[in-house]
């Protein structure tokens, strides 16, 4: 489920069947990402991560058919 970081906070319940689960954050190099996955696992969300480096890292280890921007 893709959520705007920025609306995460008010959009909350909608992540509430993955509490217990692996929930993984990315951005575009993965600093922001840092800190809501921080805020999630204050939340509730013990399982919350950031992908290290973000969706750029992403694209340029496992996937490069992503765009660049």
């Amino acid at each position: 489920k893709l959520i705007p970081m920025q609306e995460i906070p008010e959009r909350l319940d909608e992540l509430e069947p993955w509490r217990q689960k692996r929930l993984v954050v990315h951005c575009h190099h993965g600093v922001r990402s840092l800190r809501v996955a921080k805020w999630l696992r204050e939340q509730g969300f013990d399982n919350a991560q950031s992908l290290k480096g973000g969706i750029e890292a992403w694209r340029n280890e496992i996937d490069s058919s992503i765009p660049a921007y």
